[in-house]
């Protein structure tokens, strides 16, 4: 059956708010100061008159009048309504419709005037019986009036027919903004009155919403009568990835391809952004979710064939080598399970977490947030539903994780906003992923009265980037940035980039590259190093990281950096040295650490110590000599007792856990053999060290 939407506007005067925080309707149909859709054609003739809204609906089609009035299910509300049939078939349904998101997506509770009952819904586009048509003494015949009423009292609904309970149930899950009527059939309906109670939606705004700050079109290089969405920009903030549709260039019309664009400093502008074609690409709906920070890495949504073609939903992650990307390899999460006809997907800059915007059947509202963990290459755990603080009772969707670790960025229909769907922040609480704090609105200077989705940031967390869909933009959907409001900037983060080379040749190799919390002594993130293209990792404040490369061949090398004190955005320069794995190579440990002045060993200095016995195990055939050194400060004596001793508190360790005495030795060289100037405080510390060499094999 054909579906004829008609659409009203709702006025102001319509609201009022009582002391308990609810809101109160009570239309009576006096006048049409509330713009309910009035006219006269072939298909149907609406009017106000008389305090009713009648409508006559001419053709076998259903149709329905809707509101902007957002009845949230995890509170009390009241919606009740009089129709009158005056003519037309008496074995259809006319009546109410409640949480509306659109006609894949609605409840109704309507009545015949034969005397029948029947309360349905559809739920992405699956019709479900509540209760079929049931006979009701209750209901009055053609002519008399019928008072419809939903009510939900501590998490009970009840739904009656002219004061009679027809059924009771818990609370259903209304997942759309929309209330209203529906009518299934040709039918003359008289509508008296329209009475509604529910939560008043108060905007929950962050502290300082108003900062005087301007959203900035992108302009035409980027934005065009097309619709741009998706963006994702780089952690170095070079680079900008989106989504266009219906472009001539895109592979297939009415499919979105993704598109790059990078960033004139001179200028302080987007460069015009160009189609990179396959293997990103092909005749599919293409669309990049995010992009690791070394920039080597990138989620697409959907798989791809092995010959590049379309392959089927999911998400694929694609690796980039000398300036290349390569074919996109499908991902998989476990148990994944998603009831909505879209998704939304974002990897966290750590490259370990995969968040989502999905319906799992379980979910709070209609889409909810949840999280992934990797625990293979490409496999990824079951989804966890990340808790009804951060998600509503509606849809909730296009996550960005700062490069913190704690911050997030999403989009809502359910939490209260200025229109569509607006952009919030929410801060994490604890380390089991489910408890955040209360979702803040970003405020009027990001969000408007239109759909406003998708916040992104580079690592330096000063500029975001979103798309709206308001009046001024070129198309449907464009790419806006503005300043980020200062209490709702994530914490600061620390760039590191670097290369992994060859400490004999001092050429550059292929790496991976771990880094992990020492005093946790858990994993932190991945990323890769590609030749020349070297790597680059986001470290957020408040840890002490250890960082560290590993390729076949090599001796892994370890570095450190203390960021317990950064207090701002920055970035550095650290080259990873791989030893080969011969005669004659020295190895530094730099991620033990000592008691000052002692050789007391410190907690965490045990995950460099345990990779340093799997060496020894995997290559059972080579002898080390242990080295201890320290700078020139104090008594030579002293300080080679402290070097030898520390030496011999690492060999210690590696006997007592089952690396054979034989293959090893120590000895403390003091401060003969420095490795930097002893004049500064940094030189000292490099030449304080305790390093392996291969002695032999």
């Amino acid at each position: 059956m054909k579906n004829i939407l008609a659409l009203f506007i709702l006025g102001l005067t319509s609201l009022s708010v009582n002391a308990q925080g609810y809101t109160i309707i009570n239309e009576d149909f006096n006048n049409n100061d509330r713009g309910w859709l009035e006219e006269d054609n072939d298909e149907r003739s609406s009017i106000v008159k008389d305090g009713k809204f009648i409508v006559d609906q001419k053709e076998d089609a259903a149709c329905g009048f809707w509101r902007e009035l957002t009845v949230n299910p995890h509170h009390d509300y009241m919606v009740e309504a009089s129709f009158t049939q005056i003519s037309g078939v008496d074995n259809n349904g006319y009546g109410l419709m409640l949480g509306r998101y659109d006609w894949d997506d609605y409840y109704a509770f309507v009545v015949t005037s034969n005397g029948y009952g029947k309360i349905y819904c559809k739920i992405d586009g699956e019709r479900t019986g509540i209760v079929e048509w049931k006979l009701f003494g209750a209901i009055n015949g053609m002519g008399e009036r019928n008072i419809l009423k939903v009510s939900q009292t501590d998490g009970v609904v009840g739904f009656y027919i002219n004061g009679k309970l027809f059924h009771s149930q818990e609370s259903v899950p209304l997942v759309g903004e929309l209330t209203g009527f529906k009518f299934d059939d040709m039918m003359k309906v008289e509508i008296d009155f329209l009475n509604m109670k529910y939560k008043k939606r108060v905007i929950n705004l962050i502290d300082d919403p108003e900062n005087g700050y301007v959203r900035e079109n992108l302009g035409t290089n980027i934005d065009t009568k097309n619709e741009e969405k998706s963006p994702f920009i780089t952690a170095d903030g070079h680079h900008l990835y989106f989504n266009r549709k219906n472009d001539p260039q895109n592979f297939a019309p009415d499919m979105t391809d993704i598109w790059i664009s990078e960033y004139d400093s001179i200028n302080d502008e987007w460069k015009q952004a160009v189609h990179p074609g396959q293997p990103l690409n092909n005749a599919g709906h293409n669309f990049v979710i995010s992009i690791t920070p070394d920039g080597n890495k990138a989620l697409l949504g959907n798989t791809y064939k092995e010959d590049g073609g379309v392959g089927y939903a999911g998400v694929s992650l694609a690796h980039k080598k000398n300036g290349n990307w390569g074919h996109p390899v499908t991902q998989t999460v476990r148990d994944f399970v998603n009831n909505d006809k879209y998704v939304n997907y974002f990897l966290t800059a750590d490259g370990t977490k995969l968040l989502m915007s999905i319906d799992d059947g379980e979910s709070h509202g209609d889409k909810d947030l949840y999280i992934s963990f990797l625990q293979g290459d490409s496999t990824w755990t079951k989804p966890l539903n990340m808790g009804n603080t951060l998600n509503s009772f509606m849809t909730d969707f296009s996550p960005f994780l700062a490069p913190d670790n704690k911050t997030i960025y999403f989009s809502s229909y359910g939490h209260p906003g200025y229109g569509s769907s607006d952009i919030f922040v929410s801060t994490r609480k604890d380390e089991s992923w489910t408890e955040w704090t209360t979702p803040k609105n970003l405020g009027p200077e990001v969000n408007t009265e239109k759909w406003d989705a998708y916040f992104v940031m580079p690592a330096e967390g000063d500029l975001a980037y979103l798309v709206s869909s308001q009046e001024s933009g070129y198309g449907k959907g464009d790419i806006y940035r503005i300043r980020v409001p200062k209490d709702v900037k994530p914490e600061p983060v620390l760039i590191v980039k670097g290369k992994v080379v060859d400490k004999k040749t001092n050429e550059p190799i292929d790496a991976m590259v771990e880094y992990e919390n020492l005093s946790s002594q858990e994993r932190e993130g991945i990323a890769h190093s590609y030749g020349w293209d070297g790597f680059k990792i986001v470290l957020p404040a408040g840890k002490n990281f250890g960082f560290r490369a590993e390729a076949e061949g090599y001796i892994p090398v370890s570095e450190n950096i203390d960021l317990s004190t950064l207090a701002a955005y920055s970035d550095t320069t650290i080259n990873l040295f791989m030893v080969p794995m011969e005669k004659g190579q020295t190895i530094a440990l730099n991620n033990i650490f000592f008691d000052e002045g002692k050789s007391t060993l410190r907690g965490e200095s045990e995950l460099e110590l345990r990779r340093m016995i799997d060496i020894l195990v995997t290559n059972n055939n080579l002898h080390f000599e242990i080295q201890g050194h320290t700078d020139n400060s104090g008594e030579d004596k002293v300080n080679k007792n402290l070097s030898t001793n520390r030496a011999k508190t690492v060999f210690k360790f590696l006997v007592e856990h089952g690396i054979p005495q034989d293959r090893l030795s120590y000895k403390g060289y003091g401060h003969k053999r420095p490795i930097d100037t002893n004049d500064t405080e940094i030189g000292r510390q490099n030449n304080r060290r305790v390093e392996i060499k291969i002695k032999k094999d």
